[in-house]
Parts: structure tokens; sequence; C-alpha cells
């Protein structure tokens, strides 16, 4: 069968238009493709200014290195107030946390029932008093009498005896009256030395009773940190010779102490001795009952050393930007015990190698910067 010749009918113009709108599209997009997301990002222009940039040395010195301990806070002077009699407390006028002065009134008790006392001894003296004035008046003219044979020896020493027991009635009242005076002093409790009210253990109302504890004052202008050694720091310990002590909540600088006393003999559970430092505290911002770390001198020897401002940590990595012709250069290091204001540098670094104090986000590896040597810490200023 033979079939008849194909011949090319004529193209709908519409299909045409919609083939050639699809091209364009395309290379539209292919150019948008280039010139944005094809596009390398830039790097930034090398000709800014060099960032100024406060640098110091790593340096080799001598430190003191030392076993630390730890210990509580207390107050060198502590009194623990309570009262001399049984009596039902009237009014306690200070608060805890108040500062008190040495003989102020801290507690009063309730005084009437001694106040009667103190009224019925006057009233026996009194009694015993005009006894006593009438046997001395009787006394004196039985002598007079005996003088004249007119009264008996026995009627002298009849009248001696009375007088010796109307002085010794009076001398009695006396004394009964001195005690309910005391008794009356005792009613009011005053402090026995300057301080701050640190516990308040009673209210009015309570009965208080001889050896409770009520109040607690506290002298703390100057502190002692009571810390427990072990047997073999016993020799590091003198008494008088200074030592370091660190209160993490007043901040973390060492404070200077000198060593107090060692007490003697070891628990015998522990084997630990205690060892009392004293400090000064004048402001009173060191509370007492805090933690407190002991550092016990053992020996000098060289460490390399840089300041503590220039480390920065980023998760478990400690680094810092050296300065390498005029170029802030990124160092990975490992670092020791700190001293004060001042880092041991364990490795990644060399001694008089430039670190950037406080580098912050601004200082990138490979950044050109301009090194501003720092000036000592006392003076404040910085030297180009």
């Amino acid at each position: 069968m033979v079939l008849p010749e194909w011949k090319p009918g004529p193209v709908d113009p519409t299909i045409e238009r919609k083939e050639t709108m699809k091209y364009v599209f395309s290379l539209i997009a292919l150019v948008m493709f280039l010139s944005c997301g094809g596009q390398k990002e830039q790097p930034a222009a090398s000709n800014s200014a060099p960032a100024r940039v406060l640098v110091a040395p790593v340096e080799r010195s001598s430190v003191g290195s030392g076993k630390l301990f730890t210990g509580t806070v207390q107050a060198a002077r502590r009194v623990t107030i309570s009262t001399r009699m049984s009596g039902w407390i009237a009014e306690i006028p200070v608060e805890k946390g108040q500062r008190v002065g040495r003989g102020d009134l801290l507690i009063r008790l309730r005084d009437a029932e001694v106040k009667a006392r103190v009224a019925q001894a006057e009233a026996a003296i009194a009694a015993a008093r005009a006894q006593f004035d009438n046997a001395q008046t009787n006394l004196k003219r039985i002598e007079t009498l005996f003088k004249e044979k007119a009264a008996t020896r026995k009627e002298l020493d009849d009248m001696r005896a009375a007088f010796e027991t109307a002085r010794a009635n009076l001398e009695a009242a006396q004394q009964q009256k001195q005690a309910a005076l005391e008794m009356l002093a005792y009613t009011e409790i005053r402090s026995p030395i300057d301080g701050v009210v640190t516990r308040r253990l009673a209210e009015p109302g309570d009965l208080a009773n001889p050896g409770q504890p009520l109040l607690v004052v506290e002298d703390t202008r100057q502190i002692k940190v009571v810390a427990t050694v072990p047997e073999t720091a016993v020799q590091l310990v003198e008494a008088g010779s200074p030592v370091q002590v660190q209160i993490p909540s007043a901040g973390s600088a060492w404070l200077d102490g000198r060593i107090a006393r060692l007490v003697p003999g070891a628990d015998p559970q522990t084997r630990q001795f205690h060892l009392e430092v004293l400090l000064a505290n004048p402001g009173g911002e060191i509370q007492s009952g805090v933690f407190a770390r002991v550092k016990l001198p053992t020996s000098a020897e060289a460490a390399l050393l840089m300041p503590r401002k220039a480390l920065f940590r980023r998760g478990q990595l400690e680094g810092v930007y050296t300065v390498q012709d005029s170029t802030a250069r990124l160092r990975w290091i490992r670092t020791g015990r700190a001293e004060g204001s001042l880092v041991e540098v364990l490795s990644g670094l060399e001694e008089g190698e430039l670190v950037v104090l406080e580098p912050g986000q601004q200082i990138r590896d490979g950044q050109p910067v301009v090194p501003v040597t720092a000036a000592p810490a006392s003076a404040g200023e910085v030297r180009p």
C-alpha cells in the first residue's frame, strides 16, 4: 500500500509565541543565578586603617607556690549573750544585723518581783537599824551602871550580846539589800563588746534561764579563718608568719593574713589539725560563716606569666592573640595556676611575645594592628 506524501502544514502562531517566551524566561533565570547565587563573597577591603590594640609581654617571673586548704570565716571575737537569773523577757531592743556598742542595752527582764525584794530589804534594814540603835543605847547605860557598881557582870554581858546580835541583824539586812540590787541589775543585759548582733534566739515573753543563749554579738573588725590541715602540712605552719587567704564571697583577690595558732592535737577521726588565721576586716564587708581558702607558702619557683585579661575561651579551648609584624595571630595555649591579675602559661607561648589585652570580638586572625604597650597597672596609662 502506497501512502500519500506528507507535507508540513502552516505553524500555529500561538504555539510559536509560547515556545519563544519559554526560551526568554529560561535565559533570564540563568543570568540572575550567575549574577546573584554564583557570585563569590568579596574580601574586606585591605586598605582599612589597622586597629590599635593594648598589648603586654609574656614574662618569666618568680612566684611563690603554696598548698591550698579550705576553711570557714569566723569573727575573731564572738560573745554569746545569756542571763544570770531566770526571768521573763520584757524587751529586746536590738535586731539581727544591728551594730551595738559596749554597754548598750540588749535585753531587759521583768523586774517587778526583784524590785519588791529590794523594798523588803530596805524595810528590814530600817527595823534592824532601830534595834541596833536601841541596843547601843542600852549597852552604854549598862556600862555606866556597871562602873558605878549599880549593875552586875551578867547584866553587862547580856547587853553586850544583845548589841552584837542587833549589829549582825543590821549587817544581814544590808547584805540582803545588796543581793536584791544585784538581782535587779541582772534584769538588764548589756553588750560587753562593740560589734554586730548576728543571731537573735529569743523574743519578748519567753522565759530565759541561766546559760541559755539569747543573742550572739560578734566583733567583725577582725576575722579569723579556721582551716583544717593534715599532719603532713604541720611543718609549714609557724605562728605569726604571713599567709594568703581567698574568700570567694568577697571577691577573687588574695588577702594578707597571719597565722594565729595551730590548735594542738589532731582530730582522732580525721587526723586533721585546726589552723587559725587572722586578717583585718575594718569595714565589716566579710561575713562570718562563709567559705575561705588558705594558701600556705612552700617555695618560690620561676614561671611564665601573662595578664589574665589577654585570655579568652572558646568551649574547652584557651586562646590569645599575639602580635607579629603588626599582625594579630590567633594562638591556642594551655594555662596553669592564677597569680592575682596574672596567669601561668604552660604551653603555646614564649617569653617576650606580645599578647593583646581584652581582644573582644573585633580582632581577627591575620588582622593588621598597631600595638600599644600597656603601662604598669599602678600608672593607669599606656605608651606607644
